[in-house]
């Protein structure tokens, strides 16, 4: 790996960032499937749409169903942070998916995305302090959007209020 070992700092540090990011992913992914199930039974979705097979798949169902007329009024705070989940989906799949080619100060990540039918080669490279500003801001948005769909939970569990 041109030269740099597998116990170098970058690698351990790239390798310690990636799981902690796929973690945020993996707890927002639950947040989102929880709130899919309140919303199948409050009606404001179906059940087909809400077991869709990929994430971001349920992801956008649920910003449909935070579109329901009896959701639509208080939801706007969640729909924006799902909004912003979506923008992250391709870091989520390149975390996933990608593949890590380290230097000395910096990783780059190799992935294949697959936009409008057609395969795309992609990659990033991110330093140490880049990443720790990633995993940041995806920290306060998985929690501030866990907070956003615990009220609609609560709005779905509680139709009066």
């Amino acid at each position: 790996m041109f030269g740099i070992k597998r116990d170098d700092p970058i690698i351990i540090t790239a390798t310690l960032w990636r799981g902690a990011m796929i973690d945020r992913f993996a707890q927002i992914e639950f947040l989102i499937d929880r709130t899919l199930a309140c919303c199948v039974a409050a009606a404001t979705i179906n059940e087909t749409e809400a077991e869709a097979t990929l994430p971001s798949h349920r992801c956008k169902t649920l910003l449909k169903a935070l579109n329901h007329p009896r959701l639509a009024a208080k939801a706007k705070p969640a729909r924006d942070s799902l909004k912003t989940v979506l923008t992250l989906w391709s870091e989520r799949n390149a975390l996933c998916h990608g593949r890590f080619k380290p230097a000395a100060k910096s990783v780059s990540l190799h992935w294949i995305a697959h936009e409008n039918g057609k395969r795309v080669t992609k990659h990033i490279q991110i330093l140490p302090t880049q990443m720790l500003a990633k995993l940041g801001e995806l920290d306060r948005l998985k929690t501030v959007l866990g907070s956003q769909l615990g009220e609609i939970n609560k709005l779905c569990a509680n139709p009066a209020t």
